[in-house]
Parts: C-alpha cells; structure tokens; sequence
C-alpha cells in the first residue's frame, strides 16, 4: 500500500502539466492550512529546489496570500485549492477563474494536488513526525524521477 501511496505522489511531483513552482505552492498552501509543519518544511526544501523566491514560501507559511507577491494565476490556483480544502467543491465563480487560467488537465491535477498533500499532510500530523532536515529533492532523485524546473 504505501509504495502505491508513494508512486502516486512521485507522479504528481514529476509527470505533472501543473509547473513545479505552482505545484509547490499548492502543496504548501495544503500543508500550512492542514497544520502540518513536517510537510510544510520538506516542500519549502523543494519548493526553493525549483525557484519559488523565499518571499512566497514566506507568505504561505504565515497564511497569506498578498496581490504584489503573488501572480493572478498563483492566486486563482490558490483560491481553488483553499475551497476545495474547505469543502468538497468550488464556488462557481472560482471554478470559472481557474478554467479560464489552466487546461483541463491542470485543473484535474490541482484538484488530485490538494486532495493528496492534504492527505499526506495529516498523516505526517498524526503520527506526530517532527521537521526534520528536507530529504525530498533527494529522495525524488533517487527514485528516477527528476524534478522538472
């Protein structure tokens, strides 16, 4: 089960349409709203591997989403990802927004995205894992699956 669980997260780190830097703010929006500061920690690791600026993995770590730090696009992905971590759909005019910004692959995996990390992010919640020094970057290269800038 869990080498399902992992092959399932690799894809959506490596194979994914979404860009990576978008990818890794979605997760860590997941991550900082599910509580989770081990899932929080490992992808801040990955999501400055692939050129999110400090200034966003800030801001997402204090719970903000400023204008002037975040691009429209960001934000629409973001706003997405905050209701369907909210409920279990999205409000037609957010639904609109991000259709206009990403095919509809994209917006599949945005969906498939937030549902994971926020699973994965309460497990690690749960067992109680302390942060501890990021090994994902690695840990993705050594599975084959290079990351994607």
């Amino acid at each position: 089960m869990g080498a399902a669980a992992l092959g399932f997260i690799y894809a959506l780190l490596s194979d994914s349409d979404l860009e990576p830097r978008l990818r890794e703010v979605v997760i860590l929006r997941a991550a900082q709203r599910s509580d989770a500061p081990y899932a929080f920690a490992q992808h801040a690791a990955i999501a400055t591997s692939v050129g999110v600026p400090q200034t966003k993995i800030s801001s997402l770590r204090n719970g903000e989403v400023p204008d002037h730090v975040f691009d429209e696009r960001e934000r629409a992905a973001l706003a997405f990802a905050d209701e369907v971590l909210d409920r279990s759909h999205s409000s037609a005019p957010t639904f609109a927004r991000v259709r206009e910004r990403f095919s509809a692959r994209q917006v599949v995996e945005l969906v498939l995205t937030t549902g994971c990390f926020r699973m994965m992010s309460r497990l690690v919640t749960l067992l109680e894992l302390e942060p501890e020094p990021s090994f994902g970057v690695q840990a993705l290269q050594r599975a084959g699956e290079p990351l994607r800038a």
